[in-house]
């Protein structure tokens, strides 16, 4: 079911970093899709609705995050595009996970993706450093 109808159901979506972050981790994880052929996916993530998780899917194909178009029942597409790939990275890591969903996560992975990859080990880097060598 197209996405728009999905929505059209639930009385308020709201962007969940949590499932963003499990459904690129699902998409990487998945056998084939190394980028070679598009592909067929639909999946369940535990503790959310399958409208839930088209959505999320959905705000990912918006982001660049995911090559993949709707399908009735799915989405047909690649997996994870570079920014896609570039983004996880930044958000696999279970200690700079939580320091991106706290206080200063937000500005955090905003300046991360700027700066890209080299900069952003420096950036994290220093900041592990100023907070006394705790890992985020």
């Amino acid at each position: 079911m197209p996405i728009t109808a999905l929505m059209a159901k639930e009385e308020s979506l709201k962007r969940n970093k949590s499932l963003l972050r499990a459904i690129l981790l699902e998409v990487e994880e998945s056998p084939g899709f190394d980028g070679r052929k598009r592909q067929f996916f639909s999946f369940e993530i535990e503790g959310y609705t399958k409208t839930e998780v088209h959505f999320h899917v959905h705000m990912l194909i918006q982001a660049k995050y995911l090559a993949a178009d709707e399908h009735e029942d799915g989405f047909i597409g690649h997996g994870l595009t570079l920014a896609g790939h570039d983004y996880l990275d930044l958000i696999r890591d279970t200690g700079t996970w939580r320091m991106a969903k706290g206080k200063f996560g937000e500005l955090l992975i905003c300046l991360l993706r700027l700066t890209g990859d080299v900069a952003g080990s420096v950036v994290k880097q220093s900041l592990n450093d100023h907070l006394g060598g705790r890992s985020f």
